[in-house]
Order: structure tokens, then sequence, then C-alpha cells
């Protein structure tokens, strides 16, 4: 579990210094109110996405290395991940999003996004999940792409200061772990609004492995279904690949996640 406490200390009073010259204990209850709610945004957004991509944002998802610029995704396929993105964040399609060229301004950019925002509010509402694949290792966008959803519903506390939304990011191998021992952190996990669980891969399993497995996956997935909570699946494999079956291997709370038609499925 993320402990954003130390964080949000800290950018209380960044915060209340950059906007009202004041330390935190001399702030008017409209002012404290201010920077409470940007200490927690900023202290969701740098305490759960990982470091390097809580900077990016939609304008900057081309197919290409932001280090280098090295081509890593067919720009089609790029595009069609992009619009898929922004159908689901905003509600709207990329292609409506570029028309506006509010690239490269900031406040007309930040009115549109603020304004359309709210459309994760009825994905909550609705749990709508998401999957990221690809067959390749290595770069390929998926991390980049959930991160961009994980901090647009971690800015809705901007526009909506009343949600009392939580969030998490976990690595697959980190969630068997604490899976294994069944502890709070693993109850957190199983009950946060919005989680990510990054790099998935399949895994070589006994029968008796296996069995073990579906039934703590199950657990926790088919919980997760039940109570309508967004769960972002980032794989290491191809959802395309003939061999697999999502069933077998995670069991069907997993399955019925990535072939739910209400899923968004992204494939790089």
């Amino acid at each position: 579990m993320r402990n954003i406490e130390p964080l949000y200390e800290y950018y209380k009073n960044i915060f209340a210094m950059k906007f009202f010259g004041k330390e935190v204990e001399y702030l008017s209850e409209r002012e404290m109110d201010k920077c409470t709610s940007l200490a927690k945004i900023w202290s969701y957004k740098k305490n759960i996405i990982p470091d390097g991509f809580d900077g990016f944002n939609i304008f900057d998802f081309n197919g290409y290395d932001s280090k280098d610029q090295t081509l890593i995704i067919n720009p089609d396929i790029a595009l069609k991940a992009k619009d898929k993105i922004c159908k689901y964040c905003w509600g709207v399609s990329w292609n409506d999003i570029n028309e506006k060229q509010i690239e490269s301004d900031v406040h007309q950019s930040f009115e549109f996004f603020s304004s359309h925002r709210k459309t994760l509010i009825d994905r909550r509402k609705s749990g709508q999940n998401i999957v990221i694949h690809s067959s390749v290792y290595g770069k390929k966008g998926r991390t980049f792409l959930a991160s961009l959803i994980m901090k647009e519903a971690i800015l809705l506390k901007l526009d909506y200061p009343s949600l009392s939304y939580s969030y998490d990011w976990i690595d697959f191998t980190q969630l068997k772990e604490a899976a294994k021992k069944d502890d709070y952190d693993y109850a957190v996990y199983r009950s946060c609004d919005w989680i990510v669980i990054d790099n998935i891969t399949r895994y070589a399993q006994t029968p008796q492995q296996k069995e073990y497995w579906i039934g703590v996956w199950n657990n926790f997935f088919l919980q997760r279904l039940e109570d309508k909570l967004p769960t972002i699946l980032v794989l290491k494999f191809s959802l395309e690949d003939k061999t697999f079956d999502a069933e077998s291997e995670f069991g069907s709370g997993f399955s019925r996640i990535i072939n739910n038609d209400n899923t968004v499925s992204i494939s790089l």
C-alpha cells in the first residue's frame, strides 16, 4: 500500500508558500482547502505513477521512444491506441482533440481536459476495465498508456475534491507476494478504486501451483468485478496468442475481465 502522508505534508507546505506566501498554520480555511486538494493530487501522482511517466500527456504518445525518438510502435497502431485512451478518459476521439489544436495552449488544454474528465466518473461507476497487451517484450508503450489513464483518474480530485477515490499501482510479481501473505496491503489492492497491475507475464506452473493460483486470482479479480472497480491490466504477452487460455492460466475472474465486451482492449 502506498503511504502518501510524507509527500502530502511536503506538498502542502510547498503550495502554501507558492500560492499564498504563508506557512500552513497561517492559512485561512479557503486557502487550506486549495493547498490540501493540490497536495493530495501531487502526492498520488508522485507516489503511484512510475518514475519518468508522471510528466507525460496524451500529446506525448506518438509511437516513438521519449528518450531517443526511435520508433517502437507502428504509427497506425499507436494512433488506434491513442484514440481508445481519449474515448475512455474524456469521451471524445483523438481527432476531436487534435482538431482543436490545443497542444501548445496550456490554458485551453487545461480547460478542455478538465471539462471532459468527468467521463472517468462513469467509468468508475460501471467498473470499466482496460487491458493493454503486446507480444513483444521491451519498450512498447504499455506502461506509458497505463500511466496516462491513472494520471487522469487522479486528476479527478482536482475537478471534484469531494471524491474519495483511492489509487494504486503494483507490479504483478509484487501482487503475487502480497497474495501469499494475504495481509492488509493485499486487501487494499483488492478494494482500491483504481489499480494498475503492471508487467503481467505467463509463467510455468505444476498442476498443484496452477490450482492454488487460480483460486487466488479468482478471489482477487471476481471481487473487483463484483464491486465494479476499474482494473488496468498491463500484459507482457498478446491476447491474440493462440496458445493462451485465460481461464486455465489465470482463472475465470481474469478471463471475465479480458473477454468482457465492456472492457477496453488495446493491442500494441
